[in-house]
């Protein structure tokens, strides 16, 4: 059980604060009266975020709607963009009849980098479909 929660019942915080003086329990009295005002502070500066992420939220939204972009394109990429890989795991490209496997991280091996250099789109190469 949570210290708070103890507190929050009467019987707990009568047992705890039983040696307090009057001086002690209204200099805690005004410590919380600062916390409590400091959380609403807090607690409302999140409400106003939340609500200025959620309106630029739907002005992207909107925009993307005039410009013909679904949400899953803006999810996916545009034109199914290319999907991030699991860490570690490598795609397999066939190049001149050469397996070539490379995780997208890192120098790009030689014969991609061609490809890439002379305009080809190297996912065209790939064989393992992911």
């Amino acid at each position: 059980m949570k210290n708070t929660t103890k507190l929050l019942k009467i019987r707990n915080a009568r047992a705890f604060l039983k040696e307090a003086t009057v001086a002690e329990l209204q200099q805690i009295q005004t410590n919380l009266a600062k916390l409590i005002t400091e959380k609403e502070e807090e607690e409302a500066a999140a409400e106003r975020e939340r609500q200025e992420k959620e309106r630029a939220l739907d002005d992207l939204l909107s925009r993307a709607k005039e410009l013909g972009i679904s949400k899953s394109d803006i999810l996916n990429g545009i034109g199914g963009g290319h999907k991030s890989q699991a860490a570690g795991k490598k795609r397999q490209y066939r190049v001149n009849d050469e397996i070539i496997q490379w995780g997208g991280r890192g120098p790009m091996p030689a014969p991609l980098k061609a490809l890439k250099e002379n305009g080809d789109d190297i996912e065209k190469y790939r064989t393992d479909n992911e």
